[in-house]
């Protein structure tokens, strides 16, 4: 859940997602707060190398999946916020000449510039 900054006890949440048999593994606003990006694993232990990344955008208020816009799985659940939002983050792809022993490489996006590739997460959908 999202609260406005000091409504975390009593207030109403600005917005909420369930995210069934998924752990945070890594989190962080952009500077611009605008985003909130996070990784995720399963809880259950299963494909190991996929740590699937999201993004609560604050203008919408709403969750979205970032790896459609990636293009590829996120393979790792460490993750640098570079700029104001800008995201550094490995993928995979296994083709790539700068890939590591994973099959991965780093890839670094706008968030704003993406915002629209990314899927909008709702109650209906499948994670």
């Amino acid at each position: 859940m999202i609260f406005h900054e000091g409504d975390e006890v009593n207030g109403e949440p600005v917005a909420a997602h369930t995210f069934p048999k998924r752990a945070i593994c890594q989190m962080k606003w952009t500077p611009d707060s605008r985003f909130l990006v996070f990784t995720t694993t399963s809880s259950g232990g299963h494909s190991p190398w996929h740590f699937p990344a999201y993004a609560f955008c604050s203008d919408e208020k709403e969750f979205c999946d970032l790896e459609p816009a990636l293009k590829e799985p996120v393979t790792s659940a460490e993750f640098s916020v570079i700029a104001t939002d800008q995201l550094s983050i490995s993928v995979r792809d296994e083709t790539a000449d700068n890939k590591d022993e994973m099959g991965s490489r780093k890839v670094t996006i706008s968030l704003s510039n993406i915002a629209a590739q990314m899927r909008k997460l709702t109650s209906d959908n499948e994670l």
